[in-house]
């Protein structure tokens, strides 16, 4: 009896738990992760599944960029962002590791974005409070949410710091 190999595969992968289904996005992150994932496939120039130098230089520093050698990589954006993403070790980006980055990132976002969105109501309410009582209350509740927003934009920070002075990105 022979056995055809694309099911051999099917069931090896179901058994081992690999439906090669991405996992749900976070709720509320969409928007981002879909602009991150959009972002891979125009940086990945030779559409091999990974960013490498040549393509992380081109993307930070414009289309004619070369990478640079060993002496002069150190403190350089694309460096600290490689650094940053490559978890394994190939001096190179894989999707797997940028989507890892691209959802921690998304989800700092929208926690930042709810934050920002909740303090404005906030300070609306209080602009418009009437009774002293209630200006103070209010008050209190904006001290909370500013820490909680600056909490939240701390977050997106430490996720996103080399990331900002890609050429792609202005």
């Amino acid at each position: 009896m022979t056995c055809n190999p694309l099911v051999l595969v099917l069931v090896l992968g179901l058994a081992a738990g690999d439906t090669g289904a991405r996992k749900p996005d976070p709720p509320g992150t969409g928007r981002y992760l879909t602009q991150f994932r959009n972002l891979f496939d125009k940086w990945d120039l030779d559409k091999d599944g990974s960013l490498d130098k040549e393509e992380l230089a081109k993307a930070f520093r414009g289309p004619d960029a070369k990478p640079l050698d060993k002496d002069g990589e150190a403190g350089k954006p694309e460096t600290l962002f490689l650094e940053q993403l490559d978890t394994d070790g190939d001096d190179k980006i894989s999707r797997a590791e940028w989507d890892a980055w691209a959802r921690d990132l998304s989800v700092a976002l929208k926690q930042r974005d709810d934050a920002k969105e909740r303090y404005q109501a906030t300070l609306g309410r209080y602009r418009n409070a009437t009774s002293r009582r209630e200006k103070e209350l209010l008050s209190r509740q904006l001290q909370l949410q500013k820490q909680a927003l600056d909490n939240a934009t701390r977050q997106v920070q430490k996720l996103d710091q080399h990331f900002r002075s890609a050429k792609t990105l202005r």
